[in-house]
Order: structure tokens, then sequence, then C-alpha cells
């Protein structure tokens, strides 16, 4: 899923390329031991065969144009790239590979329960980027065509509620048009976790007592749905040296699709702790003590989340650096005045902070801007004062600062007047050391206790074995098709203009491990010492639903054997080899073009191929492809 979303307007799955590449914040390594060769708890970690959706339900999924998707995604701030077009051979290829997944899971839903498969149509995008080495899928609003709270009578023009689990929010939400959704049967299934949100209906929409936002009203009441728009970004498939890499892309983006990972609806059933012990070649359950490490990592995950990666160090915790620059960062640059204490920060302020965002890696140009703005508060922020109001030119007031801290977020004691903008750095760092301190804690015991942590990206993964499996790719193309993942971060670090020593520093920094050193793990089937002691594997970050790149392919490892996964059919090749293709998307990603509106960039080195002659027919196999 796309990694950030700004407001709860757009959530989008990626294949946690821009938040590894890009960077996971390596905020702590929780590890995994592999056991011996043929060892008892070989499938922890295990996905169970066969499940490739959560409810044949129409509402997890939204239908429309993908122009209409984009000018959802554009009111919510989201950029828009310049795509490639439709006939391209890229798309085609990729759309090739998309409905010969799409095959397998339609056919195996109507042989297993005689229903048709309600998901629209995977249609794949490719768009033109030099900067975003990324695909994705994406969850938007969706219209439901009933109000929320309103009486009969009652109106509330222009206002729409958007309703998720934990919160309703009122506003002009845009959204995209269903067809025949029914409320009851919406409002029972979005119940169906028990959210602290549930719903209700009458003639409108209604939250229970209790949840936030509940006594919104709106003409309108918006829920996420995913959309059928697979988007691929071109510097991602230019790095893959190797056709497998892609293909493997292409399963993990359809395993968010049809398991529908951006729905609220099924929310619960992720990111809880599970025993690695486990012996079955199944999903993981959650651990006996699931409840208290959950309690623990909601308390570590409280407050501002970390940005910039945890091994680049600075005056202050990864958790106070928001505040620093998204919060201050706007305020100081409105200080114009020459005489303005914190001059120099507010003309770094106002000619550009490096924007970092949770699950990023700071590159070394934007940590060199960030040190440089972060040294100038520091030498002014003891004598920036705080005022209750009409602050002075020195002075600025507590509702400033409250707000600069962040919504629902705890405000510091030393937001009050007489205390200065020094005093309240410091006060947040302090909380932010302790909640440093928790989180090592925490990763210690979970280290210890051999738990692991089930994310929705972790079960991407582990369907795309499968799928990439079911359309004839062995389990040893799957694993080097990741190797290949690992070696394109390093590449487009590398044209990016870092040196080998930054590559390796960039990676290091996200808790991660080089490809040339995961790959030898991977040989040496995650053993050393003559097969004898376990290698570890760190996950890393515990606030991103990204697991380390090597992590990922030791878990691809581990799926392969607990499942014993046989080859499905062969299927016919495609016109155009794979490193022609990569050099068209490079192409594009050397002339990628105004966004849509525009008039598009370079049309590619590849002429409009038309339908691919030799695609189909597809053999979806049969539908028990593994031995569990």
């Amino acid at each position: 899923m796309a990694f950030f979303s700004r407001f709860a307007g757009v959530r989008n799955v990626a294949f946690g390329l821009a938040a590894i590449t890009l960077g996971t914040v390596g905020m702590g390594a929780c590890s995994a031991e592999s056991p011996d060769d043929g060892g008892a708890d070989e499938s922890y970690q295990n996905h169970t065969v066969g499940q490739h959706i959560q409810k044949n339900s129409k509402y997890l999924w939204v239908d429309g144009t993908y122009e209409d998707a984009e000018r959802v995604r554009g009111a919510f701030g989201e950029e828009s790239l310049a795509g490639v077009p439709d006939g391209d051979p890229i798309t085609l290829w990729l759309q090739a590979w998309t409905d010969r997944i799409d095959a397998v899971v339609r056919a195996d839903l109507e042989r297993k329960t005689g229903q048709k498969l309600v998901a629209p149509k995977p249609v794949v995008k490719v768009l033109k980027s030099n900067n975003t080495f990324n695909a994705w899928v994406t969850s938007l609003p969706a219209c439901t065509g009933v109000p929320f709270n309103l009486a009969s009578g009652e109106t509330a023009p222009g206002v729409t509620a958007h309703v998720d689990t934990s919160s309703v929010q009122a506003g002009d939400v845009p959204c995209l048009k269903t067809k025949g959704w029914s409320p009851k049967e919406l409002a029972s299934l979005f119940n169906t976790g028990k959210p602290a949100c549930e719903l209700s209906y009458d003639t409108s929409f209604h939250a229970k007592a209790g949840c936030p936002g509940a006594e919104s009203k709106g003409e309108d009441t918006t829920i996420f749905a995913t959309t059928p728009h697979i988007r691929f970004a071109t510097d991602l498939l230019s790095h893959f040296r190797d056709e497998r890499s892609a293909i493997v892309v292409v399963a993990h983006e359809l395993a968010h699709y049809y398991r529908a990972h951006g729905s609220p609806i099924y929310a619960h059933k992720y990111g809880f702790w599970y025993d690695q012990g486990a012996t079955v070649a199944r999903r993981p359950v959650p651990a006996q003590n699931a409840a208290e490490l959950e309690a623990l990592y909601r308390d570590v995950l409280s407050g501002a989340r970390p940005i910039g990666g945890e091994t680049w160090q600075t005056k202050v915790s990864a958790r106070v650096r928001p505040f620093l620059l998204d919060g201050l960062g706007p305020i100081v640059a409105l200080r114009s005045d020459p005489a303005f204490v914190c001059a120099e920060a507010a003309g770094l302020a106002r000619a550009g902070l490096p924007t970092l965002r949770p699950g990023e890696i700071a590159t070394p140009a934007q940590q060199s801007a960030y040190v440089t703005y972060e040294n100038a508060l520091f030498a002014c922020a003891s004598k920036w004062r705080i005022v209750e109001a009409n602050a002075g030119p020195n002075e600025i007031t507590t509702e400033e600062l409250k707000l600069a801290v962040g919504l629902g977020q705890a405000v510091p004691p030393a937001i009050a007047p007489g205390k200065t903008v020094g005093d309240v750095i410091a006060a947040l760092q302090a909380e932010a050391q302790k909640k440093d301190a928790s989180e090592k804690k925490l990763l210690e015991k979970l280290r210890q206790n051999r738990i692991g942590l089930y994310t929705t990206e972790q079960e991407a993964d582990d369907l795309a074995m499968e799928l990439s499996v079911r359309v004839g790719l062995d389990p040893t193309d799957v694993l080097a098709g990741w190797v290949g993942f690992l070696e394109a971060i390093e590449s487009y670090y590398a044209d990016a203009g870092l040196t080998r020593e930054e590559v390796l520093a960039q990676i290091a920094q996200s808790g991660d491990i080089d490809a040339a050193t995961c790959k030898s793990y991977l040989d040496a089937g995650f053993v050393k010492d003559d097969k004898k002691t376990p290698i570890t594997v760190t996950i890393g970050s515990i606030e991103s639903k990204h697991h380390t790149s090597c992590y990922r392919l030791y878990n691809l490892w581990r799926e392969a054997r607990a499942h014993k996964y046989v080859k499905g059919p062969v299927q016919k090749p495609l016109p155009y080899d794979w490193e022609t293709l990569r050099k068209s998307a490079e192409t594009y990603s050397k002339n990628p073009g105004p966004p849509p509106g525009g008039g598009g960039g370079d049309a590619g080195p590849l002429p409009d191929a038309g339908p691919l002659p030799d695609a189909g027919p597809f053999d979806a196999g049969p539908f028990d492809a593994g031995r569990d």
C-alpha cells in the first residue's frame, strides 16, 4: 500500500519499495532465528493456501475510471504522474501477467464456491517517474449514498462523513460512486471486527456513542474501498534486471488488491503478535501473551512517529524531528523580521526544509539540510519566549506551540508562559528518549521469546509466493526475483549518485542487509557454522508494515519450504524480452513529462503493440498447487 497517507483520504498499499529504499525507519531490530535444516518450527509465519480474498463482498472494492480515481486522490494532495500509454508494450506485458494471476483467483473461487468474484478486473497503470521507485494499490473513499446522523428533513449541504473503525471525520470529502450497496449489509460487515465506531442504520448511518466524531453529520457517508488500478513506477521497473522480479511485484500488489488491505473492515486481523513456534503451514494466530505485547506496542507507538532513520544521530531523537520540521518549520518561516532571535532558522525554513515522512530514510542531502536547520534552532530556542497571547517579535503563543506539537499528541507542561521553545524541545526529547528505551526493551523481549509481528505486507509477500508459483514460476524463481529486488534497491541508490559506501550506509540505516550478503544467507539455507547455527535475520522497525527486505526474502524461503509448492503450468512466452521493456521504462524515467493535463512526456522507444497475440488462453492448473 503506498505508504504514507496525509489524511484519512487515501490509503496506498505498496510493494514496500519507497519505504525500504527511501526508507524504512530502523527504530530497532526484531529478530527471528532460522532453524536447522528440517527443523520442527518450519512454518510459523505461513499463510493458508488458497485464501486469496477475505470475503466475496462488493463492499471491499469500488470500480470506476482511472481518471475518477485520480480526481479523488488529487483532492487529498496526492501527486499525479504522467502515464505510459495503455497500448505500450510494457503496460501490456504487466497486464498479461496480471490477467494470468487474476484467472487463477477467479477460477479457484468459482471452483470452490460456485461464485464469481465480485472484485473488478485489475487494470495496470504504468507511471513515468524518476523518483518514485514503487508499485502500489490505492483505496479511496467510496460514496455509500446514505446520510450520516441526519433526522428526517435535516440537511448538511456539502458535508460528507468519512467513517473509519476508530473515528468519523466530517468535511467536503470527495468519493467514488458505488452501485447497489445495501446500508444494512454494509453496517453488518463493517462491524465484523467489533470496531470502536460500530455502525447502525435506520434512515441514516450512526456510529455508537464514544466513537470520536460520532456526532458528525453529513449528506453522504464514505468508507474506504479498494480501487482496481495497479500502479507501477517506471523507475522501479527500469532497475529490475530480471523479469522474475517484475512478476513477483505484480503478484504482491494483486495480493493487496484481492485481500483488500486498504479496507478498514478487516484491519483488526493484522498487526498482531504471534508465536514463531507454530508448526502448521497456515496463517499464524495471535500468541498467548499477544494482549500484553499489544499494550507495550501501543505505548511505544503513542506520540509522534520517528522520521529520518534510527542510525542517523542528531541533537534530538527521531521522534522529535517532526516537531522541529513540520511543527515549528511553518511557524518560524513566517517570521521575516531581521531582528527575530531565530532569523537564521527562519531563513532556512523559507528556503525549504527537507520533507521526511515516517518510514523514509533521509538522504545525505536531506540530512545536511536538516542538521543545519536543527543547529540554527538550538542556537536560538532558549531565547524564544512563550506567552499566553499577543506575541511580540521574539515570542510565541501557547496556542501556536500546541498546534505545532500536533493533533492527538500529549502537550508538554513546558508549553506555558514564562518558558521558552528550548524548554519545550527539551521536554519532548526527554519523553522521546523514554519511548526509545521502551522500544529497545520490547524488541529484546520479542527476540528472546521468538515473537513475530504479522502485517498486511507479510501476508502480501506470502500470497505473492503462492500466486507466482501458480502461474509457472518455480519457488526458486520467486526467491531469485526477490534477490533482484534487493539488487534493484542498490542500483537505484547508485544511479542517484551515492557511492558504494553511501549505498551500504543507507541500507544499514534501515536495519537491512545488502543484497550480496542476504543472497549468501539464502544460498546457505540461513544457517552457518557447518549448518548448525541459525542466522539471525532482522525484521526492522516495529512501526512499519514492511519488514526489512532481507527478512522478507527469509520469509519467502520459509514459505516455499513450509508449503512444498509445486510449480504450476508454464505460460506461453509474451512478445518483447524483458531487457527491451526495461530499457523502455528507463527512457520513460529520463523523460517523465508533466502530470495528466499537461500534455504527457516522451512516448518511449517502443511502438504501441496492440493486443498481445500470445498471452492466452491461460491454464489455471489445479487448485491445490502446493501440499500443506
